[in-house]
């Protein structure tokens, strides 16, 4: 594909990094200008995807010109390297795919962003894995505030009731844990400290802050005063929004353990009974648990045959409210010989947790970190990729009938053409399907699964659900890069 002279500048993105270094270094700046106009924007961001389809779109009615037109800007996070250079580090774990590929996770988990951005009021909040929140100014990508946590930031910023929620925690499990991994005991995940942090949305000041033993990397759900949260240490909490004091704190599984990864939360309230129910995968044993969101009391638990590594405390459930239906997957069954795993996508009725249909997405070699593909819904078909053969795949969401499967094109990594990992979940706005995965952005036909254009943005794109206001998508990076595309540049037609 040709390049256009945009296309070009976004890969040469930080040549000149002094010119582009938007993002300051220190915590809790004042805002350097106004908030920009709200119009267009959703009020609040409750949960990961922002609602339980996790279909991050919207029209942008009565939004600023710049956001409907496309709006076009690079923010240039903390240590954020320039989009077309390698990762950090490559040189030092070996040149070629393999190397770029273990390079590519250290620096996403170093410096970059793991899950994607928030867009609320005219605002864009961002977590980083340096320690930091941004907040920055949807038109025009400059930085209205930055505040600073205590680990890494791996979720995306929740936004209720004036206050910016951040989780924070890392990926490690320390030596004492590894020993009683090895023994059959229960053990915590996360090295560091760790809890949950409320910052004032408009000015960062810090509001309050919540502890926990083990690691916060996914997001909780607010429902109500409440924010919900899995946690590293086998356990669910509620923290008062206001105040983040707990409300309820369930043991998942008392006695045996459990962890949750990135497994962020989810909810339905049952039409029937008029129970809301929160849903959260855990690990080491792997179940998705449906509590009562109220009293934190376990409902169901569901699991699935031959669960591997991190299984389903990784992935983060997606939720059909009209069907009723709880999707998600896990990596399973594998092959020590030749070192390839399948995915397995499962639909479980919302209220029982009975599985209504399975499918296995297709074997593939087993990568590094983040193994399955993030779902997202849209009247009654779940899209979800397959990062570990590089597709894009379509399910009804009733019937499990297999709709479509799509090889993304691959990307140019260190010279040679390799896999892309389609981790990320896509969305769906105007009839067009966008998708970002490896170093582009796909828009393809939610259809046939054709794929319509590819762009180059550069770096690596991991479990990113792309935001669409208006005429703007607003995504981040893996290089530690929170980026504004115009949809044209995308998709000329869409």
């Amino acid at each position: 594909m040709k390049l256009t002279r945009r296309s070009k500048a976004w890969l040469a993105a930080g040549a000149g990094l002094g010119m582009l270094a938007l993002a300051g270094c220190g915590p809790a700046a004042a805002p350097t200008s106004a908030a920009p106009q709200a119009a267009g924007f959703p009020s609040q961001w409750l949960q990961y995807g922002s609602n339980q389809e996790h279909n991050t779109v919207f029209p942008g009615t009565g939004a600023a010109s710049e956001v409907l037109q496309g709006t076009s800007w690079r923010f240039r996070e903390h240590r954020g390297i320039p989009l077309n250079q390698p990762p950090r580090d490559e040189s030092v774990l070996g040149k070629g795919p393999s190397g770029y590929f273990h390079a590519s996770v250290k620096t996403t988990q170093d410096l970059g962003n793991a899950v994607g951005v928030t867009g609320v009021g005219g605002i864009i909040y961002v977590g980083e894995d340096r320690n930091r929140v941004y907040a920055i100014n949807a038109l025009t990508g400059k930085k209205l505030w930055e505040g600073m946590t205590i680990n890494q930031n791996m979720a995306e910023p929740i936004v209720a009731g004036g206050l910016v929620i951040v989780d924070s925690g890392d990926t490690g499990f320390s030596y004492s844990n590894v020993m009683k991994f090895a023994k059959h005991a229960p053990i915590v995940r996360g090295m560091g400290f760790a809890g949950v942090w409320a910052f004032n949305a408009q000015t960062g000041k810090k509001v309050w802050s919540y502890d926990t033993k083990g690691e916060v990397m996914p997001d909780g759900v607010v429902l109500g005063n409440a924010y919900i949260f899995g946690n590293g240490d086998g356990h669910v909490y509620a923290l008062n929004l206001k105040t983040g004091k707990p409300l309820w704190i369930t043991a998942v599984a008392p006695g045996k353990g459990g962890f949750d990864s990135m497994s962020s939360a989810n909810w339905w309230k049952n039409p029937a009974t008029g129970q809301t129910l929160v849903y959260v995968g855990f690990s080491d044993p792997n179940f998705v648990y449906a509590l009562d969101a109220a009293t934190g009391k376990v409902v169901w638990k569901q699991t699935v045959p031959k669960v591997f590594s991190t299984g389903m405390g990784d992935n983060s459930p997606v939720v059909d409210p009209t069907a009723g239906i709880v999707l998600d997957d896990s990596v399973v069954s594998f092959n020590a010989a030749n070192k390839t795993l399948n995915l397995d996508l499962y639909a479980m009725n919302a209220a029982t947790g009975q599985i209504l249909w399975q499918h296995k997405l297709g074997r593939g070699k087993a990568i590094l970190a983040f193994k399955a593909g993030l779902i997202m819904v849209h009247h009654g078909v779940a899209y979800v990729g397959d990062p570990d053969n590089g597709t894009l795949q379509a399910y009804a969401v009733k019937t499990g009938a297999k709709l479509w499967e799509t090889t993304l094109p691959k990307s140019k990594i260190a010279g040679k053409m390799v896999l892309t990992q389609d981790r990320g979940s896509p969305v769906y706005y105007k009839g067009v399907l966008y998708e970002a995965a490896g170093s582009d952005v796909f828009a393809l036909n939610p259809k046939t699964g054709a794929v319509l254009s590819s762009y180059p943005v550069g770096g690596r794109f991991g479990m990113i659900n792309p935001v669409i206001v208006g005429g703007t998508m607003y995504l981040a990076n893996s290089w530690g890069w929170s980026l504004a595309i115009p949809l044209h540049d995308i998709y000329p037609k869409g």
